[in-house]
């Protein structure tokens, strides 16, 4: 249960911080616009799934982390998020691995794997609503199911995230390996 309060403390000035996360989102981004990614929906998912699974099996061997990020961290962190770009690799998963790689404690790697993606959602919408394929009216947004089903997810999502993190600190997130390889032969065989 403490594990569902207690805040992620920060070691860095919050400038810095920022100034991380915007240089790893803004590489993500870079290489979003650049490679134009929607040509790879068609992949199928089950090779990303099992990239996800041996990055998140190597943590066994990852050192333990110490590290401070740098600059040069953070653009590896956006490069690992824009791996993430393909089909059934997890961002989450993957941005862990690489942080946790680097050397990062285990505390700043999963704030970081998490605030680099608010920068990302901020210009998505805003692409969105520029280029006017965000056609939904307030009246469309605010009805009942769609409230209770966003309600639901986030709770669930909010849990489902202190779930890793304690499984993080106590250095098991090798259990996620056996789900993505199970799910990942399902998808293979049923062609998906």
């Amino acid at each position: 249960l403490p594990l569902l309060v207690t805040p992620i403390r920060y070691r860095r000035p919050r400038l810095t911080i920022i100034g991380y996360t915007l240089v790893s989102s803004g590489i993500t981004a870079l290489v979003y616009f650049t490679i134009k990614p929607q040509s790879w929906w068609y992949v199928p998912l089950a090779p990303g799934m099992m990239i996800t699974a041996l990055a998140i099996g190597s943590l066994s061997f990852a050192p333990v982390g110490r590290e401070r990020m740098t600059l040069a961290k953070a653009a590896l962190l956006g490069i690992a998020q824009s791996i993430a770009l393909l089909p059934g690799i997890s961002r989450l998963g993957i941005c862990y691995v690489v942080a946790r790689w680097l050397g990062i404690p285990i505390d700043n790697a999963l704030a970081y794997t998490a605030l680099i993606q608010v920068p990302l959602l901020c210009g998505a919408l805003l692409l969105e609503l520029v280029s006017g394929s965000f056609n939904l009216c307030l009246a469309q947004l605010l009805n009942w199911p769609l409230l209770a089903g966003m309600l639901t997810s986030s709770v669930i999502s909010w849990y489902a995230f202190c779930w890793a993190r304690g499984l993080a600190y106590q250095q098991r997130w090798w259990l996620f390996v056996p789900y993505l390889c199970a799910i990942a032969i399902v998808m293979q065989m049923i062609g998906i």
